[in-house]
């Protein structure tokens, strides 16, 4: 049985950001049983795809190529400092706050706990 029950993201409701904008938030951790000397950890990332076929489908020796481009535009990682060695069962509540970076375009994001030990 794992001591983690549930994790949630508490978000402000806005889904795009623009360049040099911030976003802060809530990391709520609910434990089943107490954690020994763990790691909390949150990760940003920002990234964008882009799919476009290639070619032209009316002359009959030239095929469709679908071409894709994926990149990462921000990563950033922020671990949480526990006080103690362990965490207690219960509702555990981490602030946390990111800046976007400059030169990122304006892009979705996704915040996800990457590591709970």
């Amino acid at each position: 049985m794992t001591a983690v029950k549930a994790i949630n993201l508490v978000l402000p409701e806005v889904k795009v950001y623009p360049v040099g904008s911030s976003i802060c938030g809530q990391l709520v951790l609910n434990l089943s049983s107490t954690l020994v000397d763990p790691v909390v950890k949150m990760e940003l990332m920002g990234r964008g795809y882009l799919k476009w076929p290639e070619g032209n489908p009316e002359l009959d020796y030239e095929e469709i190529i679908v071409c894709t481009n994926k990149a990462v535009y921000i990563s950033k990682a922020k671990k949480f400092h526990i006080a103690d060695s362990c965490l207690d069962s219960g509702i555990h509540t981490f602030d946390f706050h990111f800046s976007f970076p400059p030169e990122a375009p304006s892009t979705f994001i996704k915040l996800a706990a990457s590591s709970i030990s």
